[in-house]
């Protein structure tokens, strides 16, 4: 889907799920050079996008949707230890 880069962090992966996904797939190309990837339920029907949360990683190009950090813990995931210039 996107990407985002966290000045001074690298890059978070924005990737898309319909509703009823248990998994969330990775092409090959989302990765490499991830800080962490953050999962977007797209309700075209409805014409809505709900965050369901974030992973760190992705184990063999995958994310289980049930293992979702919370979206309100991203924030400070991103910034611990991060030193401002």
């Amino acid at each position: 889907m996107a990407d985002l880069v966290v000045k001074g962090r690298g890059k978070l992966e924005c990737r898309p799920v319909l509703p009823g996904a248990t998994v969330c797939q990775l092409p090959l190309e989302a990765r490499d050079d991830r800080i962490g990837y953050v999962v977007v339920q797209v309700d075209k029907r409805a014409r809505e996008a709900t965050l369901l949360g974030y992973a760190q990683t992705a184990a063999d190009g995958a994310i289980d949707l049930g293992k979702l950090r919370l979206i309100a813990s991203l924030i400070p995931y991103l910034f611990c230890n991060y030193h401002y210039s």
